[in-house]
């Protein structure tokens, strides 16, 4: 305890299904990425606290996505929903069942569909 304050735990669990607890102390601050990490307090919080999230967009998506693939496994068909891009999306669809291939059901490294990606892509 610093100060006499208490001590404040966060459990975090990954993407591996790890669950890791950050405890902080009066003054400390913790940054997680709280997208897609789940994140919660297992005990009441006793003194004063304060959560700050910040929400951002990058600039430049290109930049980020200049590989063509965004993590590994991902498909086109991701990129497109990430994007927005409804007409790629279809088309790379239609080429697909053509081919009687389920582009839709392909997962990546994380386990995310091109759902997943569509959604959090607004």
């Amino acid at each position: 305890e610093k100060w006499g304050a208490p001590r404040w735990p966060l459990e975090l669990l990954s993407h591996d299904g790890k669950a890791t607890n950050a405890t902080m102390a009066e003054g400390e601050m913790i940054m997680w990425e709280c997208d897609s990490v789940v994140a919660g307090r297992p005990f009441p919080l006793h003194g004063h606290s304060a959560s700050l999230f910040l929400a951002y967009k990058m600039a430049n998506r290109s930049k980020f996505y200049a590989g063509g693939e965004a993590t590994e496994g991902s498909s086109k068909l991701h990129l497109a929903a990430a994007w927005g891009n409804i007409a790629a999306a279809e088309e790379l669809l239609t080429e697909a069942e053509k081919r009687g291939v389920e582009l839709h059901h392909h997962s990546d490294i994380n386990d995310w569909q091109p759902l997943h990606e569509a959604a959090r892509g607004g």
